[in-house]
């Protein structure tokens, strides 16, 4: 695992490198050597005590992704086209109450034979 995360670190480095920005590039090396160095050479010691750290790390850095990526791509999206299929009064899955209606059935005119159910896809 360790050697994964190390790995990976450089190949990031090596990306910001190549779009010129060292310092965070230098930064990562810095990390992703000392990762790579401590999983390779000390696994059952200094990368154990380090590990638990790194989960913790992980786990708020995706708490604070969903919470700057997901939620404004949900309120920017579909609340857009929600509104927009209220202000049309469609309702493509019938979901409103009709005092009128006998019945919710729709009824299907086609009909289906056994070799449809035995081949589906």
């Amino acid at each position: 695992m360790g050697f994964t995360r190390g790995l990976f670190g450089l190949a990031l480095a090596i990306l910001f490198f190549y779009f010129e920005y060292r310092f965070l590039a230098l930064t990562i090396v810095g990390l992703a050597g000392f990762f790579l160095m401590t999983a390779m050479f000390s696994p059952g010691f200094v990368y154990k005590k380090i590990d638990p750290f790194l989960a913790l790390f992980a786990h708020g850095t995706g708490i604070l992704m969903t919470w700057l990526l997901l939620i404004p791509f949900f309120y920017l999206f579909f609340l857009p086209f929600r509104l927009l299929f209220r202000l049309g009064k469609r309702d493509a899955m019938s979901r409103f109450f009709d005092n009128q209606a006998t019945s919710y059935w729709v009824h299907r005119d086609e009909v289906r034979s056994q070799a449809d159910y035995e081949r589906q896809f």
